[in-house]
């Protein structure tokens, strides 16, 4: 199964720009766990993502970029989160919020990728 890393630096310009970015967070890491089933013996799935990238042509609006590949549906294998990002000194907002951070995200692919599927683009 394919694996795609992702890796984003987060740097909020005020406060208010610092909540969004510790909701981006939890949310993420929050769709990245698996839960607990009513059993307690059994775990349901993460959340799915279905990742695409798109580019801006000349002319505007949006379109799918054939020169990157396709991902098939992926799950969130891990959520990595570094205060401050790195090559900063930590540092915070007057409420505690942190100015910064680097957010790295693992996503692997639910199904195998064959020969036939990677001449689609995947």
């Amino acid at each position: 199964l394919r694996q795609f890393q992702f890796t984003f630096l987060l740097a909020p310009a005020s406060e208010t720009e610092a909540v969004a970015m510790e909701n981006i967070v939890k949310t993420l890491k929050y769709h990245a766990a698996p839960a607990i089933g009513v059993t307690r013996f059994v775990m349901d799935v993460p959340s799915v993502f279905d990742i695409k990238f798109y580019y801006s042509p000349v002319g505007g609006g949006y379109t799918l970029n054939p020169h990157l590949p396709k991902l098939d549906t992926c799950v969130c294998e891990r959520v990595d989160v570094d205060y401050p990002a790195p090559g900063s000194e930590f540092s915070t907002f007057y409420t505690g919020h942190p100015v910064s951070c680097m957010i790295t995200l693992v996503f692997k692919e639910m199904s195998v990728i064959e020969k036939a599927l990677v001449l689609q683009g995947y």
